[in-house]
């Protein structure tokens, strides 16, 4: 993910735009349709992220949230749209808004999980041992290498700011890099807790 995150910051660093990847590819293709294919591709792809990632995501948000309100299942959908349309209301709102809201989020969200380790760490962990090389191109791990590689989507975003940063040559791949740190931190922090408590239901 880290070489990937840094050919944005360098595209967002060279080519400062709000329009992203469709920027880059009207730029790459050079010719009079360029910016039509550009922006269809980015919206094709753009749908396809919002199908695969977003829809599942708000699904299962809302469904961790009726259970902690302790709500019937019947009410998750409910919930779901409920969530959706909070989501609208934030990119109504604006960028500096949604993003006040997300550094909150973030915040809470580093705060909660200072407090489970405080509390609840785990004196050691266990750890399956890897009885080769080949372990690590196993059908499992190619499977968790592509869940993993979820943590780190949205970095492109910072390529959609570049015009919004100070001194966009110094601070995007600042931004790339200690973005992605915090991220790995976070989940490996998080991993090792779920671990470390069995609070993940059985083995498989």
């Amino acid at each position: 993910s880290l070489p990937l995150g840094l050919v944005f910051a360098r595209l967002g660093q060279r080519f400062p735009s709000q329009g992203g990847v469709s920027e880059y590819l009207s730029l790459a293709l050079n010719s009079p349709r360029s910016k039509a294919i550009g922006q269809r591709l980015a919206a094709y792809l753009f749908l396809i992220a919002v199908i695969t990632g977003a829809a599942p995501a708000v699904g299962i948000a809302s469904a961790n949230l009726g259970r902690a309100l302790e709500l019937a299942p019947q009410w998750y959908p409910a919930l779901t749209l409920l969530t959706v349309l909070l989501i609208m209301l934030l990119v109504y709102l604006g960028i500096r808004f949604s993003s006040g809201v997300q550094m909150a989020v973030v915040l809470v969200f580093v705060l909660l999980l200072a407090l489970l380790w405080i509390k609840g760490a785990p004196d050691e962990l266990f750890l399956p041992p890897l009885s080769g090389p080949s372990d690590l191109f196993s059908k499992s791990m190619i499977a968790a290498f592509g869940a993993g590689m979820w943590a780190f989507i949205g970095f492109e975003a910072l390529s959609h700011l570049s015009q919004d940063f100070k001194n966009p040559h110094r601070d995007l791949p600042i931004a790339t890099i200690v973005g992605m740190l915090i991220a790995t931190l976070f989940y490996v922090a998080t991993l090792i807790l779920v671990l470390g408590h069995h609070a993940y239901g059985n083995e498989l």
